[in-house]
């Protein structure tokens, strides 16, 4: 793997703007978790009860 620095990785997306390159609207980038595996959901039903027990809210919204 190479390792470019933030410098090199903002050159490569002004870049690709300028070539014309078009960022697709948020809503089409969210995950819906429609293919979500069955582990997968079992995991984050597991985060869900452990940030329950703690009292603390979940960093992400987890779509089940």
């Amino acid at each position: 793997m190479k390792v470019i620095t933030l410098e090199e990785r903002e050159a490569q997306i002004r870049r690709k703007l300028a070539s014309g390159v078009l960022v697709p609207p948020l809503d089409d980038l969210v995950n819906s978790g429609l293919r979500r595996t069955p582990e997968k959901r079992a995991l984050l039903k597991r985060l869900q009860k452990e940030a329950d027990a703690q009292g603390r809210p979940l960093p992400f919204k987890a779509n089940y």
